[in-house]
């Protein structure tokens, strides 16, 4: 079976943020939603693009749980996920392309952040994120 575009949100999702709040949850479903609507792309491709959601990078180890999903985790993420994709609340994030863990992201690169990182871009902080609509 091939996964849909909510069955790769909701994986993203539970990878990338599942420890945060519905809010948090919620942003990141509208990131890739803002993408996918943004670039006409189908969520499989803005989810799996190369660098861009690190859960699905060659290196990354969180895709070793995806067969220990919890029910209550999936529940959550995939409600957040549905939320966003059929626009069910407003967009936290008023349009957010991008979102980073801000403290990681400086210790993974030495200090620094992306060069597309702006503060006059910052759209919300929720949690560990920061979202800017790049």
């Amino acid at each position: 079976m091939i996964p849909d575009a909510i069955t790769w949100g909701t994986l993203t999702l539970y990878q990338e943020c599942a420890q945060e709040s519905p809010l948090g949850k919620l942003a990141v479903a509208y990131v890739i939603m803002n993408r996918s609507n943004k670039w006409n792309r189908p969520v499989s491709d803005i989810v799996l693009d190369k660098y861009q959601f690190s859960c699905w990078n060659t290196e990354s180890g969180t895709r070793l749980f995806l067969d220990t999903i919890s029910s209550s985790a999936w529940r959550e993420c995939h409600k957040a996920f549905v939320t966003a994709y059929y626009a069910i609340l407003p967009d936290p994030t008023n349009g957010a392309t991008h979102y980073l863990n801000e403290k990681l992201t400086r210790k993974i690169r030495g200090g620094t952040l992306p060069t597309w990182f702006k503060e006059a871009n910052v759209t919300l902080r929720e949690g560990l994120h920061t979202f800017l609509k790049v």
